[in-house]
């Protein structure tokens, strides 16, 4: 269970940190907490939210401290889109738009991407749950 009054992160290590209102000098009995549960993988470089935690998008902020150049966030950011907000009805399902950013001519030859995709690829392996619902995500 991970508490807090609004985001849980992941951090690009994979280590979870809250963001939220948590004051440890302030009385439990007093706090104004929610519970959240993070019950799927949480892909390299993203954030989620919410009570049954889904995907909100990249860490930028995160991705920014940790020295990752513009073009690099850039292509994150496209990849990103690529995969989770495509608008494009015949894209079919996740397997098929993750081997179109594989097969992308430019994000192909990124590190970031190539970790972030292949994050997403080892969570729907064997014995594993899969990612976290996003909201604009239909996995086929």
């Amino acid at each position: 269970m991970i508490w807090g009054r609004s985001k849980a992160r992941v951090g690009l290590n994979g280590v979870y940190w809250i963001v939220g209102s948590y004051d440890p000098d302030r009385d439990l009995d007093n706090l104004d907490h929610e519970w959240g549960t993070v019950s799927q993988d949480v892909p390299k470089y993203m954030m989620v939210s919410g009570e049954r935690a889904e995907l909100r998008g990249l860490n930028l902020e995160g991705l920014k401290r940790c020295g990752f150049s513009d073009t690099e966030i850039r292509s994150l950011r496209t990849a990103y889109r690529k995969i989770f907000m495509s608008t494009d009805a015949n894209s079919g399902g996740i397997e098929n738009r993750l081997a179109e950013v594989e097969k992308h001519e430019e994000l192909a030859y990124v590190p970031a991407v190539c970790l972030m995709v292949q994050s997403i690829r080892d969570s729907f392996s064997e014995d594993r749950r899969g990612i976290c619902k996003s909201r604009s995500l239909s996995v086929s």
